[in-house]
């Protein structure tokens, strides 16, 4: 996952073009790879203090999910639901790659953030 290249992810060596939700809930779930990510925060980092569907968290996720399935179709279990609590990514660390870098100079991003690359082998 790279922020200077929003809208994609690279799994297992395939390039996955993704929505700016889909994008920004992997970007999300492999800030903590293995642990459950509550839906409280996904909401909160997704829609701030937008009033959405609570559907909405699962709808990207099945998004998310079909994306990769169309380009690493090997890969598409790699965000899974803990019931009631919140969504995973299912993946050791170690096999989650990020890149920290800077983002082009025209791409405003947050200055608390590190920009990152996600690749999941």
């Amino acid at each position: 996952m790279d922020d200077r290249h929003p809208g994609k992810i690279v799994v297992a060596g395939k390039d996955v073009p993704l929505q700016d939700k889909q994008y920004r809930l992997v970007r999300l779930l492999a800030q903590t790879p293995g642990e459950c990510v509550p839906y409280e925060t996904i909401y909160e980092e997704l829609w701030g203090a937008s009033v959405v569907e609570d559907n909405q968290m699962h709808f990207q996720k099945r998004k998310l999910i079909a994306r990769i399935r169309e380009n690493a179709p090997e890969h598409d279990e790699l965000v899974k639901t803990v019931t009631k609590r919140g969504f995973v990514l299912d993946v050791e660390a170690e096999r989650v790659f990020l890149h920290v870098g800077r983002p082009p100079k025209e791409i405003e991003v947050p200055k608390k953030e590190k920009q990152r690359e996600l690749a999941l082998f």
